[in-house]
């Protein structure tokens, strides 16, 4: 890192020198120094490195208190005349759905929580009298849980899993009668029928060019403790890892958590209701996009891939004017010093070995991936 031309060119203009024996504090030339990198996932990549920078060879202006972290929008919106910068795809997400359900209500046919009442065979273009609404709140948790149950599903696909298969087996799982349990993880006996459910499901409902299959994973004792199923999308081969850690884990929970909502909610009909307007929902899995749409009505959206698409007056409103701008302290306490350190030599170190393990560890609990 240090062969950089721009590291050297920083080192130069922050003037202490670097490294245990150099690095003299005196000589700093400026009391704040400000790391600023676009708000997308490449900024986030090039912020880290700067920080290992920083650490490693500058660390006593962190314990000094003179690092910060700039937080530059990565969304403008504007309706008519008002203008809102959003630092990230989550604020973005939470202002749309907010803005969509201030004037709207979900109106559900004959009820929620069992109520519901099928009307297979029997479409209506319009919902009955008899409709219930859920209330903002209620209509704002459910949302909220059906976009971080999507979050979690692109997650997976992230790590280069069939959606389809976790898909699947999240469904079955909740279904009313449900023919294979998260406690068939972790025995021989449920693990073949998952294996074999699985392989008839992606068999018979989907045409793929690779034939899938399947195979039992054991753990170092010799346990069956999982299942590989390799499948393949549009000619891309996928390679799926189901177990329990996986089925008890954060994100594969969301998921649950968004489908058993979807079920209590009934198959519909649905309609979003926004004043004399009103949106027909023909199945409830297209809830979230159309309150979604609704809330992108009437807006102007740009997303800045990087500071440098920014005029001089936006750039200036929302990353250098004192008044507004945002800045993160960088701190560094010694009772964490220890786990710094490690996180650092761990992830951002040579020795590649540590860190593989690391991410076998922790890759379970990874919400937000970047691949």
């Amino acid at each position: 890192m240090l062969n950089h031309d721009e590291i050297r060119h920083i080192i130069t203009a922050i003037g202490t020198g670097i490294g245990e024996d150099d690095f003299d504090i005196t000589k700093l030339r400026y009391y704040k120094i400000v790391i600023m990198t676009d708000a997308d996932v490449d900024g986030s990549h090039i912020r880290s490195l700067l920080l290992t920078f920083f650490f490693r060879h500058m660390r006593q202006l962190i314990t000094n208190g003179h690092l910060y972290i700039a937080q530059p929008p990565l969304y403008k919106v504007k309706r008519g005349k008002k203008e809102l910068y959003l630092s990230d795809e989550k604020m973005f997400d939470d202002f749309i759905l907010t803005s969509a359900i201030e004037d709207a209500d979900l109106l559900i046919q004959n009820g929620v929580n069992g109520n519901h009442k099928s009307t297979k065979g029997k479409p209506k273009k319009e919902l009955s009298e008899s409709s219930l609404s859920l209330d903002k709140k209620k209509l704002y948790s459910l949302l909220a849980k059906l976009s971080d149950g999507e979050e979690a599903m692109a997650s997976f696909s992230k790590q280069g899993m069939d959606i389809r298969v976790i898909d699947f087996i999240a469904r079955e799982l909740i279904a009313e009668k449900p023919e294979m349990k998260i406690s068939d993880f972790g025995n021989k006996k449920g693990l073949d029928l998952i294996k074999k459910k699985v392989l008839s499901f992606i068999t018979n409902e989907f045409e793929d060019e690779i034939k899938p299959d399947a195979f039992i994973e054991k753990d170092e004792e010799g346990k069956e403790k999982g299942i590989l199923l390799q499948t393949s999308v549009s000619d891309r081969e996928l390679v799926t890892k189901v177990e329990r850690l996986i089925v008890e884990g954060k994100n594969f929970k969301k998921i649950l958590d968004s489908y058993i909502n979807l079920t209590e909610l009934g198959i519909g009909p649905f309609e979003i209701k926004n004043g004399e307007s009103k949106i027909e929902i023909k199945e409830n899995t297209d809830i979230l996009e159309g309150f979604r749409n609704l809330g992108k009505k009437g807006l102007t959206i740009q997303r800045y891939k990087g500071l440098g698409e920014m005029n001089p007056d936006q750039l200036w409103d929302t990353t250098m004017d004192p008044d507004t701008r945002i800045f993160r302290q960088v701190n560094l306490q010694d009772e964490t010093l220890a786990e710094v350190e490690t996180v650092f030599s761990t992830l951002m170190g040579d020795n590649v070995e540590p860190r593989k393990e690391f991410i076998e560890k922790h890759a379970l609990d990874v919400e937000n991936l970047d691949v």
